[in-house]
C-alpha cells in the first residue's frame, strides 16, 4: 500500500480521490477537503461561546496549535484574527482578550453578536472563545490537552448570527483601524462596506 500526502494551498478547497487497477469504478471516489473542511452544521446561524473558569495554556492551545493554523491563516487572510483584543464594539466598548475560531464568511456576523454579547454582560475573558460548529470539538480537545490540571467543560451560550449576516449590516473594522466601527456607526445612516 502507498500513501500519498497532499497539501492542498487552498484549505477549504477539495478534490476526488479513488483507487487505482482496472476494477475502480468512476463513482467510488471520494471527496477530500483540506484542512477547513466544511462542515453541514444543524445551527449554520449560530456560535457558541465556551466559557471556562480558567486559561491554562490558552496562547500556545488556541494561539500557537498546529491544528488550528488553518483557521487562524484564513481568518488573517481575510483581515481577521482570532485573538479579540484589538477590537471594539458600536458602543466602543473593547470586546476583551476572548477568541474566535469560524469561517472567515462568518468572521464579521461573530464579531457583531460578540459586541452585543459584551455590551448586555461583560468584556471576554481570556477563557472565553466564541467558536463555530467546524470547529468547536478541536478548541474543546486542545484545552483538555494543554491543561496542566483536569479542565471542567466550559458553560456554553448559544449565540445567533443569523441577523448579523445580512448584508445590509454594518461591516466590522479590522484589527488596523480600532473604534473604526463605532465612529461609523454614529456618523452614517447607509451601510458602510470595508475593502478588502
Amino acid at each position: 500500500a502507498h500513501v500519498i500526502a497532499v497539501e492542498l494551498v487552498d484549505p477549504f478547497a477539495s478534490f476526488f480521490a479513488s483507487g487505482c487497477g482496472e476494477y475502480v469504478s468512476t463513482f467510488a471516489c471520494v471527496e477530500v477537503y483540506g484542512a477547513c473542511a466544511p462542515v453541514t452544521e444543524p445551527s449554520g446561524d449560530c456560535i457558541k461561546l465556551l466559557r471556562y473558569r480558567r486559561h491554562d495554556n490558552f496562547r500556545k492551545a488556541l494561539l500557537e496549535s498546529p491544528e488550528l493554523e488553518a483557521c487562524r491563516a484564513a481568518l488573517e487572510k481575510c483581515g481577521f484574527n482570532s485573538d479579540l483584543s484589538g477590537y471594539r464594539n458600536v458602543w466602543n466598548e473593547s470586546l476583551g482578550s476572548g477568541k474566535m475560531y469560524c469561517r472567515p464568511d462568518q468572521a464579521q456576523a461573530v464579531l457583531h453578536e460578540a459586541g452585543r454579547w459584551r455590551h448586555k454582560n461583560r468584556l471576554l475573558r481570556k477563557s472565553d472563545i466564541l467558536v463555530s460548529f467546524e470547529y468547536e470539538f478541536c478548541v474543546k480537545a486542545l484545552v483538555r490537552c494543554f491543561a496542566p490540571r483536569l479542565q471542567k467543560e466550559p458553560e456554553e451560550d448559544l449565540l445567533s448570527i443569523a441577523d448579523s449576516q445580512r448584508a445590509d449590516v454594518e461591516a466590522y473594522p479590522r484589527v488596523s483601524s480600532p473604534g473604526y466601527f463605532a465612529r461609523s456607526m454614529r456618523s452614517r445612516s447607509a451601510p458602510v462596506s470595508v475593502q478588502r
